[in-house]
């Protein structure tokens, strides 16, 4: 077997639901009570961690990360119609994303975030204004935050626009199961930005490289595909997490740059102790929304109401 062959077998194998399986025995032999939650993968823990405490700061569970969404829906679906006390009060998180749970039943033991994922609560006005009073020493001067703010609304809809045919590629191939191949996550692949503006770079070939497809989609299904992704929500809300967060984080960076020197939008340069490296996941969930009922999700098993 080649070396590419290997690390491709041991990617599969990650991702057998027997993986989340073991897991939950492991934990069940140690505690037979303790509520399960399985996310979809690492990046998931922290920011959920910090809601849920957030929800109630002295529920207990043990998370355990997977390894994609396909993994952990079939890993429920395995488990759903099992006798067994140790797959007791085990409850799964996922990503909405363009096609929310495949055709998997919806229950009281599973939660879908009504945004595309986890990552685009992370990326709100509500956690850029607590950066601004905290990181970038805004507190008292509301003038600079409220043009932060605007100017905030202003490029990120021009992203959202700008990123409208890349994400609706991203539907088309959800919709159809045309085979999406490796995504490329780098946003300056599809856009050109500065803190003030924001410039589509790609064309429609080029998008065909960037966000490769098994099979092209036929004009019926374009059409019919064009008219369900018209009418979903916010684009803020509903288009790949990823690239929203990817964004908002590098436009941060510029407006930290800003507070420094004194330019647009602030009054003044002050010295800051703003640091890229602190905005992980888990510090700017704890300063955004609580993703859309996930509260009633957690008090509901924290209850007993869904066991």
């Amino acid at each position: 077997m080649s070396s590419d062959k290997y690390i491709d077998h041991v990617r599969d194998a990650r991702k057998r639901k027997s993986v989340l399986k073991i897991k939950v025995l492991a934990i069940r032999s140690g505690d037979s009570e303790v509520p399960i939650f399985v996310f979809e993968g690492k990046t998931d823990i922290g920011p959920y961690e910090a809601w849920i405490k957030r929800i109630s700061s002295d529920f207990f569970y043990k998370g355990i990360p997977g390894e994609g969404k396909a993994q952990v829906l079939e890993f429920r679906d395995s488990i759903s119609n099992v006798d067994e006390e140790q797959f007791d009060s085990i409850y799964f998180f996922v990503d909405n994303d363009f096609d929310g749970l495949r055709g998997y039943q919806e229950s009281c033991d599973i939660y879908c975030t009504d945004s595309y994922s986890f990552e685009n609560y992370l990326a709100e006005t509500e956690v850029l204004i607590s950066v601004l009073e905290d990181e970038l020493g805004c507190v008292s001067e509301l003038n600079d935050i409220e043009q932060s703010v605007s100017l905030y609304a202003k490029v990120s809809q021009e992203f959202l626009d700008a990123m409208r045919q890349v994400n609706f590629r991203l539907f088309l191939a959800a919709q159809y199961d045309l085979g999406r191949g490796r995504l490329d996550n780098r946003i300056n692949s599809f856009v050109d930005f500065d803190l003030n503006a924001v410039r589509k770079k790609y064309s429609e070939e080029e998008l065909k490289e960037l966000i490769p497809l098994a099979t092209e989609a036929d004009d019926h299904q374009i059409r019919t595909a064009s008219q369900k992704f018209s009418e979903m929500p916010e684009p803020m809300k509903s288009f790949r997490g990823k690239y929203v967060l990817s964004f908002f984080l590098a436009w941060l960076d510029r407006l930290a740059e800003a507070r420094r020197s004194g330019a647009f939008p602030f009054s003044e340069a002050v010295k800051v102790k703003y640091n890229r490296a602190a905005m992980t996941e888990r510090a700017l969930a704890s300063r955004s929304p609580i993703p859309t009922g996930l509260n009633d999700f957690i008090l509901n098993i924290d209850r007993k109401v869904c066991s």
